[in-house]
């Protein structure tokens, strides 16, 4: 018989985790919205760069290089981002955001943005900061667990 404290904890992440097809995502799955939100952040922060290495992405994307450049290649067919080979070094490939991309991008910032600042204001900022801080340091402790675990094996 399971504890009871495992079980709400795996009933509250499995009930938190199904509200995550309803977020303003443009539609798209998480892997490819998150995606599409770090070209645009690299571009919009290194506004000098053609955009975003394609190996910058599967060393941030923590999956495999197959993954990513499946993701990639949807958001290609969307019409939302394009790989580019660089001209001076025709081994590597970036990534850059289309217009159609940024709209979608900032739309659905501006969608979690709103839906944030409904939520913050209905559990007050100080709780939901404690409450995101709490999250984080679970998914740590759980992660570092699961490491342990593997290094026994």
């Amino acid at each position: 018989m399971p504890n009871s404290s495992i079980t709400d904890l795996v009933n509250a992440i499995h009930r938190l985790a199904r509200t995550q097809p309803s977020l303003p995502m443009g539609g798209l799955p998480r892997a490819e919205f998150f995606t599409l939100a770090q070209v645009g952040r690299y571009q919009k922060e290194h506004p000098e760069a053609r955009g975003l290495y394609v190996s910058e992405l599967v060393r941030h994307a923590n999956c495999a290089p197959p993954a990513v450049s499946r993701t990639l290649r949807h958001l290609e067919e969307k019409g939302l981002l394009e790989r580019v080979v660089d001209p001076d070094d025709r081994r590597t490939t970036y990534a850059v955001l289309t217009d159609a991309g940024r709209a979608l991008t900032q739309a659905s910032w501006e969608a979690l943005n709103d839906l944030t600042d409904r939520v913050v204001s209905r559990i007050g900022p100080d709780y939901f900061q404690d409450l995101v801080t709490q999250i984080d340091r679970l998914t740590d402790i759980i992660l570092d667990e699961q490491k342990k675990e593997q290094n026994q094996c």
